[in-house]
């Protein structure tokens, strides 16, 4: 960019052989790799999204060679929650001191594990505020381990427009 800048400037004041012609390929090669930048920045965070919320990022083969792929955390690389895990997450979430901490801590002691509906429910019950319930549900749904009944976990919500609006969030329809 700077011998961009450089050329541009002593093009203005007569000052060099660059022609305009070099300078529009250079204009080209920087916007090239600009575009590039964006795109590596954009792939950065689509992959930090995708590990916050609870995938694995795993090589697959495309047809365009090795790449990386998110897939949901039933591979062996996400560990079962014990129950005593979940004994020390529920005393850490009781200690936080707004409900907003409370998910923090709950977001932060589950990511990268499973759990099962029995220990969401123990969990669940550490909110007292609809709208939290529901953001509970919403982050807990895609770490339940294979076979859970997550009916038993909407069920546990008190109004019917909460669990109309965790089938929304998550597209499981009615």
């Amino acid at each position: 960019m700077a011998r961009l800048v450089a050329a541009e400037v002593a093009l203005a004041r007569g000052q060099t052989g660059t022609s305009r012609d070099e300078l529009a390929s250079m204009r080209d090669e920087l916007h090239g790799a600009l575009i590039a930048l964006g795109q590596l920045r954009q792939d950065r965070d689509v992959r930090k999204w995708a590990v916050d919320e609870g995938y694995v990022l795993v090589p697959a083969v495309s047809q365009r060679g090795v790449g990386q792929s998110p897939v949901k955390e039933t591979t062996a690389a996400a560990r079962a929650l014990s129950d005593d895990d979940v004994d020390a997450l529920q005393r850490e979430i009781d200690g936080a001191p707004f409900n907003e901490g409370k998910l923090s801590v709950l977001q932060d002691g589950i990511a990268g594990r499973t759990l099962v509906a029995r220990q969401a429910e123990q969990l669940l019950e550490l909110f007292s505020f609809s709208r939290d319930r529901v953001d509970v549900l919403v982050f807990v749904h895609p770490r339940l381990a294979r076979g859970e009944d997550f009916s038993r976990l909407l069920a546990a919500l008190k109004f019917e427009s909460d669990r109309q609006a965790v089938r929304d969030r998550l597209g499981l329809g009615s």
